[in-house]
């Protein structure tokens, strides 16, 4: 695991060191963005066939596959994070498109901020839909608060207060994407989120034991990657679980484990660093001395 995050730490300085030109960024997005939208139209057909096989050809001995994931919640965890990203994009080539400043001479890169309008649109639609028919409950709740965060960040940009209006729309769009290809599975699926569900209680009593094995390395924590080593020393959860913890099922409780409340306290900061630098400097224009 340790050697994990240093080949993780080691790819995102090698990106920010070596991606520094407009294109770059723009080719690294649009690959992400594509590679998404194209996992996201798979799930889709083989939900409508009722495939049960990814690809039709590979057999992973489990339903909860979508995509080319073998966990369905997977796959909504990776449209949560995607899907942000697109919504950026898509303010990015509105602003662009309405550009009444841009001289004439420079038509050609409007109408290429329009079809970028469009795709977008398009992205968005396939993304959500595909999201929702994973019938992830936890991945639904967090892209709608997502959702609600970046449009009160819009409505806080007086530009970019028209351009909330069409989130109506646009999930109009999807909802009709859902009742076409059937929204009921994934309703009953969303409307029976409680924690009486075997599943629920397991990470429960997951959480439970975790903090009373953080009590026992509060400052330093246990060591990276050592929570399957760890955990069964505290477990109290049926046998037939046993053999499946490898995680919390919680990423705070176990960075707490991992790297004790001092790794935990350096987290939240570089988080508010990430908020205050990017969210509030650059998409809400504020200055840095906030």
């Amino acid at each position: 695991e340790f050697y994990r995050i240093l080949v993780y730490l080691g790819i995102f300085f090698l990106i920010v060191n070596t991606i520094q030109s407009k294109r770059q960024i723009t080719c690294i997005i649009m690959t992400i963005l594509i590679t998404a939208v194209s996992v996201a139209f798979l799930g889709i057909l083989q939900y409508v066939s009722g495939a049960e096989k990814i690809f039709w050809l590979y057999d992973m001995n489990r339903r909860s596959f979508f995509g080319t994931f073998s966990n369905q919640d997977h796959f909504a965890c990776f449209m949560a994070m995607v899907i942000p990203l697109v919504l950026g994009l898509f303010v990015t080539t509105y602003l662009r498109h309405t550009d009444h400043s841009m001289p004439s001479n420079q038509g050609s890169q409007r109408n290429i901020a329009t079809y970028g309008v469009f795709f977008n649109i398009f992205f968005i639609v396939i993304m959500l839909a595909s999201l929702f028919l994973a019938r992830s409950s936890g991945a639904a709740c967090t892209i709608v608060i997502s959702v609600f965060l970046f449009m009160g960040m819009m409505l806080y940009r007086k530009r970019l207060r028209k351009l909330t209006w069409l989130a109506l729309p646009l999930l109009g769009i999807v909802f009709v994407m859902l009742v076409w290809i059937g929204i009921k599975p994934v309703i009953e699926e969303l409307s029976t989120i409680n924690i009486e569900t075997p599943s629920m209680k397991a990470r429960l009593e997951f959480w439970k034991d975790t903090i009373a094995a953080i009590k026992n390395f509060p400052f330093f924590g246990a060591g990276i990657g050592v929570f399957p080593f760890i955990y069964p020393q505290y477990s109290t959860v049926l046998s037939q679980y046993r053999g499946l913890i490898n995680h919390a099922h919680n990423d705070y409780l176990e960075l707490t484990l991992e790297t004790g409340i001092i790794g935990f306290i350096i987290a939240l900061w570089a988080l508010y660093r990430f908020i205050k630098d990017t969210a509030f400097y650059h998409i809400l224009g504020l200055t840095r001395g906030i």
